[in-house]
């Protein structure tokens, strides 16, 4: 409740430039905490064991290295959580709006060095302090927690009370950044795209029914979140999936190669739906009947089907484009006849 009430307001009356003072902050936050994240595990996690670092890490690979029966392999489920992260902000029409702050393009190399480093702080502090976590509870502790409750307990058993606080401003900066941008491009699509914006309805309707959209979403949000879903990175697989593999393939094509058309537009963004929803569901409902469970999207598949609908239309668009290019350019020309 607190995220969504601070995220209204900033968003209600600040728009776009209040959401990208707010995320510069939050960004320095997440910067920070991640470093001392890192360096708490870590050192936590080498004197824990008494073989230092390296016991520590072959605890993790031994340990915890089983695998349910019918589950991907643990490189395939990496693979496909690393696409998951990586390629799939490429795709996020959240992340393309970011694009709209920049002041010239004599910025973009700079950004590009800016983000480059941020992602590789952020992510690398997800994924190491997330592996190390293993280090301190044993394989039946972490299937009684869940592995989607880890990291929390052990902010919740093992961190100080200042760092704690600072890996809670972490987390709802994330939360916040994520869900103001998120709001702000869906409430964008409907006053501007769909009503018209200013040209149809005027400066200031437009003004007040973007507002008003951007505070009811976020009340759509706070709802879903009273009442959240039991398998966190499924439902970002499902939504990322979805999202990314609809967008990835006219965005960077139409931006980097002349060839694409939108005939191949459109092929992308069917296949990368289909991939998304069908593989979901089907590999849930397999999983179901493998393992004798009822059927829920919670399973350790959905990742992989996340990451294969957000490549699958990288492939479909260039296709499909050369295609309809060369049938194009195969039908006889028409040329007007000479005048006399």
């Amino acid at each position: 409740m607190v995220i969504a009430v601070l995220t209204a307001v900033y968003l209600v009356t600040g728009g776009y430039p209040a959401v990208t003072l707010v995320d510069f902050i939050q960004g320095t936050i997440m910067i920070a905490g991640s470093l001392l994240l890192v360096a708490f595990v870590l050192n936590r996690a080498a004197g824990f064991n008494a073989a230092g670092l390296s016991g520590a890490l072959e605890r993790v690979g031994t340990v915890h290295a089983a695998q349910p029966p019918s589950s991907p392999p643990a490189w395939l489920g990496l693979l496909s959580l690393v696409v998951l992260t990586s390629v799939g902000p490429l795709g996020l029409p959240q992340m393309v709006q970011k694009f709209y702050s920049i002041k010239s393009e004599r910025m973009i190399p700079k950004a590009a060095v800016v983000c480059t480093v941020f992602s590789l702080v952020c992510t690398f502090g997800a994924y190491f302090s997330g592996a190390l976590t293993r280090v301190f509870y044993s394989a039946e502790q972490v299937k009684q927690i869940g592995a989607d409750n880890l990291m929390p307990t052990l902010i919740n058993d093992l961190l100080p009370s200042a760092l704690t606080l600072i890996i809670l401003l972490l987390i709802l900066s994330a939360s916040m950044s994520t869900l103001s941008s998120l709001v702000l491009v869906s409430s964008s699509a409907v006053a501007i795209d769909l009503a018209g914006g200013a040209d149809a309805l005027g400066e200031r309707k437009s003004t007040l029914l973007l507002r008003f959209l951007c505070a009811l979403f976020v009340g759509i949000s706070l709802l879903i979140a009273l009442k959240p879903w039991t398998f966190i990175v499924n439902m970002m697989s499902i939504s990322w999936g979805t999202v990314t593999g609809a967008f990835i393939a006219p965005y960077l094509y139409g931006l980097l190669w002349k060839g694409a058309t939108k005939a191949g537009a459109w092929a992308s963004m069917l296949s990368g739906l289909t991939c998304s929803l069908g593989l979901s569901i089907g590999l849930s409902a397999w999983w179901a009947a493998r393992t004798g469970q009822a059927f829920s999207l919670g399973t350790p598949w959905v990742p992989f089907a996340g990451a294969v609908s957000m490549l699958v239309p990288l492939l479909v668009m260039p296709a499909v484009s050369l295609i309809f290019r060369a049938a194009g350019s195969a039908r006889p020309s028409r040329r007007p006849r000479p005048r006399r």
